[in-house]
């Protein structure tokens, strides 16, 4: 195939709710990524803009509120532009619900992207996850706290979250699960090395974009957590600069707390906006 005929098959798979086979191994959708995706395709395009804009977006939000309306719809914002630059547009892509039930009583198809974002402000005190992937309902769950009801996370590390959860998404949607290199994705704990590539690869070109520090420091210790030093034999590059401050992902970010103004959480080398 070529690379737009197999863009093409993504958004048919997407459009079908999946009900259209995957055909792609894991191998031949990573390179596709990296190749054709908006972001690597085309490093000036405006969307890399906006990408940054709504990632701004989120930041003030959260100084505004931890919790807010205003946070969660700029959460989504930015999971869309996301999708739209790295994912083909598969995540987000409108699809159609209509159940036997809807229909003998006349209700409305419901329109809605293939992958829904669902915010939880506490995250549960059984796993200490902060985030997950659903793959039977196709909800990413998003935890804004920390299970003690008193914790907020920093926007930029639920943003990173976003991310990480996206990359499950879109692995677990568009590859052929009975390729024998499903391997490479799911060993060792669900974070192969082709999952950690994906990762590491739009991580380090949203940094790129965005400029911003704080944005490097929450997907560095993540992905350092993830790899275990596998990528860099003696662990990430870069991430050592924050290993003090935050060695093991601990839930609580005192220095990035919305209340603590000494510290706040926006980004100062971002340029004014245009």
């Amino acid at each position: 195939m070529s690379a737009d005929s197999d863009i093409k098959y993504l958004h048919r798979i997407a459009e079908s709710r999946c009900k259209v086979p995957t055909i792609h191994d894991p191998t031949t959708l990573l390179r596709l990524l990296k190749q054709e995706a908006l972001a690597f395709r085309e490093p000036d395009s405006s969307k890399l803009r906006e990408l940054t804009d709504r990632f701004r977006d989120c930041q003030e939000a959260f100084e505004r509120g931890p919790y807010s309306k205003e946070l969660k719809e700029s959460i989504v914002g930015f999971y869309i532009i996301l999708d739209e630059c790295f994912f083909f547009k598969t995540l987000t892509r409108a699809v159609y619900f209509k159940t036997l039930s809807k229909i003998m009583k006349n209700i409305p198809t419901r329109i809605t992207g293939l992958v829904e974002l669902r915010f939880v402000e506490q995250q549960d005190p059984n796993d200490g996850l902060r985030g997950r992937w659903n793959p039977f309902d196709r909800i990413i769950d998003l935890y804004l706290g920390g299970a003690d009801g008193a914790t907020t996370f920093p926007v930029e590390r639920v943003l990173v979250t976003v991310l990480h959860e996206c990359v499950h998404a879109f692995l677990d949607l568009f590859v052929d699960r009975r390729h024998p290199d499903m391997r490479l994705i799911k060993e060792p704990n669900g974070h192969g090395p082709i999952f950690l590539d994906i990762f590491q690869s739009i991580g380090l070109k949203i940094k790129e974009i965005t400029h911003s520090r704080s944005w490097e420091e929450k997907f560095y210790l993540s992905l350092e957590f993830l790899d275990g030093g596998r990528l860099g034999g003696g662990g990430v590059p870069g991430a050592a600069d924050y290993r003090a401050d935050d060695r093991h992902l601990p839930p609580r970010d005192s220095h990035y707390h919305p209340h603590d103004r000494r510290v706040p959480p926006r980004d100062r080398n971002f340029p004014p906006r245009d």
